[in-house]
């Protein structure tokens, strides 16, 4: 063999594992069967990388957003659909990342992870069903740039009550209420059904001006209550930009009946903002449906652009277009076919026509493509038939004339591409029919001739020789020694012989021609020229053909071994393997394909002695065995073959995980950037780690970052940096956790734990005055107002207003009923305290879990109502019970009480059942 010491010209093409309609299939009786269509799917929502092959300038790239998350019987958005044409150039890197929908067990809370996630839905609170997750993203890059990204469908909002549940709270409050109890706010229905909360907004495919995306609005919960509606992501500074996760309904209080919003969709450039639960105190509302991820494509780069005819799989029976199933990415090189004729260019009226149709794929050098051939003559269809991608037709006999032939190509169905026409190819030629030369009238000085064909050897095996020699005999007596006879293969001439005398008036051919024919099928004929001459005293020899004669040339059989290959390698590591193709006759060229698991990774010439270098082959993660196939070469005379498998083991590369804060001390609302960064463990590999990055406060995961948010700006430096600017965390002092999650072909890492401190946002309650006078027939009223505690100057500024509700204490026991707060204001009313002068603390809980609650002390003066019992003097103001309503107990009032204790265990029933819903596989962020 010859020293390496040469650059090939490779097609490089780094596949994924999961390649779909790639092969090298049984040969056919003419040629080996081709490879169909080259289809390459993708399933990580980590990213992953594919090289532009030579000969491609132009990709299509299905993307699918991932579907948002279920709440029962309500569906979660749909993500966005479509297909970009990407115009590209030889070793160009693609990296596309999957779209994965919405998950969970029992629900699908947990949002679809993607080229950015999205969000998880909501918690619900009692009855209340959680919110759903929004789908995750798809996406796109080039050789690092976003082309375009898909954005996720977001997640549905929660039930107010559990379809499971025989009776809501709303329900048996109605049922108090009818009986002097509590009397839901706008609860009048007493009906014993769940209120269903808002499906979310989706992306469908369809785009007018080959960028644009049509987004659907996600939809409200219902109740009185309901949950802010999400809103689709927008390519908007203004617009909040990633990770939407529902709100949730349990922090608002127990008696709150209130489902989940559904997770923001995610997407790029912002992704869907969350809907909001159904949370507000003594209520039952539904949680609203979270928004779509913004879908996004490049608008500066030509030649970039959806391909509005692509489809959906569900949308069609037959297809082999761009967009695979749900949670994948197609990576799709148009078919294209090209097809060749040829033909004699003259031949006699009468004589039939060979005409020899070749078919081939351009994507892969060399490569034959069955098929149906049509063949016209002056657009008039003549003959048809199947083809392995070699075949000669015969035409029937034509008149005189001049002729265009063309062959016109289908590949077979599993060959062709969505756009079934572009497949198609044809070629012509000219053909010129002309009469025979009608023989001079025999005269006295004339003979006929007759002239046969002999074949020596007839060859089977490209590489074997025909051998043919040819006897002319004359009707009469004439001497033709010295004459020449002529061979014609497919109407060329390919020999001639002088004639001999062979006794007995026959003349034979001195020496037998040789010729050495291509694969395929041939016709061979003798022709004898005569012998005229206008001296009448001679004697003339007419000239003579003998009849056709056909054979077949198989192509000569190779085999095909791999010479030099690796048996372990990291992942993503280059490696060289070396293979041999052997054939007899040596002469052997073309083109080979290395395959992992049958995958095609580069293409590359043999040399002249039949040796072909992969050169600097990227590996992908999972391969077990190399394979090196054979593609046969430009003319068809090599059969195909393919080596024996190689094993490989390919191991994953290590990483280390770092963790940084900006603060070791923040308020819940103050930013605190959180910095994940992830470097290879091993020396000399350079391609930065991908995978996401989730931050875990005590154990439980509270943040994730996807592979697509990604800031470190070098690229393939070993360094992969994830940055989150974290403004919802749990209050309390915490150990955070950076944990790498890898994608296929990197080992997982943790950082070491960091201190964390999050303190509560301070609030205030404060009454617009510090005293409250009423009756016990005209109860006291007193105006109050929550706020954000003065002194503050982070987001959450002194005096803003907030939600939550307050209960009232005289003596450590509940006094009255609690009341909201709306905006910062509410009204206590203090009915139900014997009368005196009594000292009350109010204690404002937030509605907001970053939010301490805070408390404040009225002084509540109860007289007795005109027309009462007597006294009105100063009363104990040590805690006193509060005086039963109403007269002694009655049927009505032991039924609402049973059905009090009937509620309490409900709501325990309820929470036992989210608990073991908990327990069974549901993580609750």
């Amino acid at each position: 063999m010859k020293p390496r010491t040469r650059r090939t010209i490779a097609l490089l093409t780094v596949a994924a594992l999961a390649l779909t309609g790639i092969g090298i299939q049984a040969p056919s009786p003419a040629h080996a069967a081709p490879a169909p269509q080259q289809i390459f799917e993708f399933d990580s929502p980590s990213g992953t990388d594919w090289i532009v092959p030579a000969g491609v300038t132009e990709v299509l790239v299905g993307l699918r957003g991932g579907r948002g998350g279920i709440v029962s019987n309500v569906l979660g958005g749909r993500g966005a659909d479509f297909a970009v044409f990407i115009p590209v150039t030889e070793g160009d890197r693609l990296t596309v990342y999957a779209g994965k929908d919405a998950h969970g067990s029992g629900d699908e809370r947990k949002g679809g992870a993607g080229f950015v996630n999205g969000g998880d839905g909501g918690k619900g609170s009692l009855a209340g069903a959680n919110g759903g997750g929004g789908g995750g993203a798809a996406a796109v890059r080039l050789n690092g740039r976003i082309i375009a990204v898909a954005g996720g469908g977001g997640g549905a909002g929660g039930y107010t009550g559990n379809a499971g549940m025989s009776m809501t709270l709303a329900g048996l409050l109605s049922i108090l209420g009818a009986i002097g109890g509590y009397a839901g706010e706008g609860d009048t229905s007493g009906k014993f059904t769940y209120v269903k909360g808002g499906e979310a907004g989706g992306s469908v495919a369809g785009s007018s001006d080959g960028r644009t995306i049509t987004t659907y609005a996600p939809g409200s919960g219902e109740g009185a209550h309901p949950g802010a509606v999400g809103k689709n992501g927008l390519d908007d500074s203004t617009f909040p930009r990633y990770m939407k996760h529902g709100e949730s309904s349990g922090s608002a209080a127990s008696s709150t009946n209130g489902g989940g919003g559904g997770g923001g969709g995610g997407g790029w450039p912002a992704s869907g903002s969350a809907g909001g639960s159904g949370r507000k105190f003594l209520s039952s509302s539904g949680g609203s449906g979270g928004g779509a991820g913004a879908s996004w494509v490049i608008d500066y780069m030509a030649g970039v652009r959806i391909d509005r005819d692509a489809h959906r799989p569900e949308d069609m029976h037959d297809y082999f277009g761009p967009l695979a199933n749900s949670g994948t990415v197609r990576i799709m090189i148009p078919m294209k076919s090209t097809t060749s004729v040829s033909a004699p260019s003259q031949v006699e009226a009468g004589d039939s026509i060979p005409l020899r149709v070749r078919t081939a794929d351009t994507r892969t050098p060399n490569t034959p493509l069955d098929g149906w051939v049509d063949v016209y003559v002056d657009n008039k269809r003549v003959v048809w038939g199947g083809t392995g991608g070699d075949h000669t037709f015969t035409l029937p006999p034509l008149d005189p004339g001049t002729y265009q032939v063309r062959a016109d190509f289908k590949p077979n169905v599993p060959q062709r591409d969505y756009k079934e026409r572009s497949t198609y190819s044809s070629a012509s030629t000219t053909v010129t029919v002309v009469a025979p030369t009608p023989p001079a009238p025999p005269g006295p000085s004339e003979v006929e001739t007759t002239t046969t064909l002999d074949i020596v050897s007839t060859p089977t095996v490209y590489g074997d020789t025909l051998t043919v020699g040819a006897a002319v005999e004359p009707g009469g007596s004439v001497d033709l020694t010295g004459e020449q006879v002529t061979i014609e293969v497919n109407g060329a001439t390919v020999g001639t012989s002088p004639l001999n005398s062979a006794g007995g008036g026959s003349f034979t051919a001195t020496a037998p021609v040789t010729w050495a024919p291509q694969a395929g099928t041939h016709e061979v004929v003798a022709r004898f020229a005569g012998v005229i001459d206008s001296d009448p005293g001679t004697t003339d020899a007419l000239p003579s053909a003998s009849a056709p004669v056909s054979f077949t040339v198989a192509q000569a059989p190779t085999t095909t071994m791999i010479t030099s290959a690796p048996s372990s390698i990291r992942a993503f590591g280059q490696v060289d393997v070396i293979a041999e193709v052997t054939a007899t006759p040596a002469d052997v060229d073309g083109h080979a394909v290395l395959l992992a698991d049958g995958s095609p990774l580069m293409y590359s010439p043999l040399d002249a002695d039949g040796e072909v270098l992969f050169d600097d082959v990227v590996i992908p993660w999972g391969t077990e065995e190399l394979t090196v196939a054979f593609l046969g070469d430009a003319n068809g005379n090599f059969a195909m073959s393919t080596s024996a498998a190689h094993p490989l083991t390919v191991t994953a590369v290590d990483t280390i995980t770092t963790l940084s804060v900006s603060s070791a001390d923040v308020r819940a609302d103050e930013p605190l950037t959180m910095t994940a960064t992830v470097t290879n463990a091993m020396l000399g590999v350079d391609v930065d780690p991908r995978g996401m990055i989730e931050f875990v406060f005590d154990g439980e995961v509270v943040h994730s970052v996807p592979a697509g948010m990604d800031s470190d700006p070098d690229i393939d430096d070993g360094e992969a940096r994830f940055e989150l600017d974290a403004d919802m965390l749990p209050v309390g002092a915490h150990g955070v956790t950076a944990r790498f999650v890898p994608a296929p072909g990197f080992g997982a890492s943790a950082s070491a734990p960091t201190a964390l401190e999050v303190r509560g946002i301070t609030t205030a309650l404060t009454a617009t005055a510090p005293t409250a006078v009423g009756t016990t027939a005209d109860p006291a009223t007193l105006e109050v107002r929550a706020a954000v505690a003065s002194g503050l100057t982070s987001r959450a500024a002194p005096g803003d207003p907030i939600g939550g509700h307050v209960e009232a204490y005289l003596g450590g026991n509940p006094a009255g009923d609690a009341f909201e707060i709306v905006n910062g204001a509410g009204t206590a009313t203090f009915s139900g305290l014997p009368v005196g002068t009594h000292q009350v603390m109010l204690r404002f809980v937030p509605e907001a879990p970053t939010m301490l609650a805070s408390t404040a002390i009225v002084t509540v003066t109860v007289t007795e109502a005109a027309g009462g019992p007597g006294g009105g003097g100063a009363a104990d103001t040590e805690s006193a019970p509060l005086p039963t309503t109403g007269s002694d107990p009655s049927g009505a009032l032991l039924l609402a009480l049973s059905l009090l204790v009937g509620a309490g265990v409900m709501f325990t029933a309820v929470r036992f059942r989210r608990a073991a819903t908990t327990r069974g596989g549901i993580v609750e962020a």
